[in-house]
C-alpha cells in the first residue's frame, strides 16, 4: 500500500514498482463518510480494482468528492 500519491507521475512510478495498492490526493480529498458512497459509484478511481482500469476509464483530472 503506498500512502500520499499526490500526482500521475507517482502512481506510473508505483505501477512500474509493481504496487498494486495506493491512496492518496491524486484520487480524492479526504471526505465526510456520507460522501464516500456516491464517489464511489461516480468517480472512476472508486469502482476500479486496478489502476489500469482506473486509468483507462479516468476523466482529465480525479472527481473529488463533494465538500
Amino acid at each position: 500500500m503506498a500512502e500520499g500519491v499526490e500526482d500521475e507521475d507517482a502512481l506510473d512510478m508505483l505501477i512500474e514498482y509493481g504496487c498494486n495498492s495506493a491512496q492518496g490526493y491524486y484520487f480524492s480529498r479526504p471526505c465526510a463518510a456520507e460522501a464516500l458512497t456516491p464517489w464511489l459509484s461516480e468517480s472512476s478511481f472508486g469502482a476500479r480494482t486496478t489502476y489500469e482500469e482506473a486509468r483507462a476509464a479516468a476523466p482529465a483530472a480525479p472527481l473529488a468528492p463533494p465538500r
